[in-house]
């Protein structure tokens, strides 16, 4: 079985429901994509019929387990998980996530949707499916909402998007603005701009 690691907030967003959909870069970058299928076709060449098939990590209905930063105690054959453990605070204790085998998984998720498209392809409601807060605040009260609410919320109430649970805690007018900063946070600077084809999966906790 194949796994997926997030950065810590992501994991808790996966597990808690607010994430339910995950945008990877397509490596390398196709010239173009042809077809109607989620696999696609890369172009060849310039001025040429012929295309090349392109497959994602991952295919619908696939089952991934999600990997995070763990330790092994011998002594109990107990496993730790640093995403939950509030008391080990030495960095050297924690094996890296990317080593962590499919048998100490906690949770799991099944692709159910796969497709492939430019990054900035994205919409109002795949931001949220992404993980991106929509934040209604007044008074020294915050609180994130449904961006289905959006509309039923009084026009003296401050909204705005944010992505504060990664240490960003800018407020953006737009999902996009929001998600665009997470995108270069998780991946290159510019990773927005440069609008790359990307693998757009969505999925179920399991």
């Amino acid at each position: 079985m194949k796994g997926k690691c997030f950065i810590e907030p992501l994991f808790h967003a996966v597990v808690e429901g607010r994430k339910t959909m995950m945008r990877e870069v397509m490596n390398p970058q196709p010239k173009s994509i042809i077809g109607t299928t989620p696999y696609g076709f890369d172009r060849k060449g310039d001025g040429c019929d012929y295309y090349s098939p392109i497959k994602p990590r991952y295919k619908e209905g696939e089952k991934v387990y999600l990997k995070e930063p763990f330790n092994h105690k011998e002594t109990d054959w107990r496993v730790l998980y640093k995403y939950e453990e509030t008391q080990i605070k030495d960095e050297k204790f924690w094996y890296n996530m990317i080593t962590m085998p499919e048998d100490y998984a906690r949770y799991f998720i099944e692709i159910t949707d796969v497709k492939a498209e430019e990054l900035q392809k994205i919409s109002d409601e795949d931001c949220e499916k992404e993980g991106i807060s929509f934040c209604a605040g007044w008074g020294n009260s915050i609180e994130r909402v449904p961006l289905s609410q959006k509309h039923t919320l009084p026009d003296w109430i401050e909204v705005w998007y944010s992505i504060i649970e990664t240490g960003d805690d800018k407020q953006y007018n737009t999902p996009q603005q929001a998600f665009a900063a997470l995108m270069d946070k998780i991946n290159d600077k510019r990773t927005w701009d440069n609008n790359p084809f990307v693998w757009t999966y969505e999925f179920k906790l399991i």
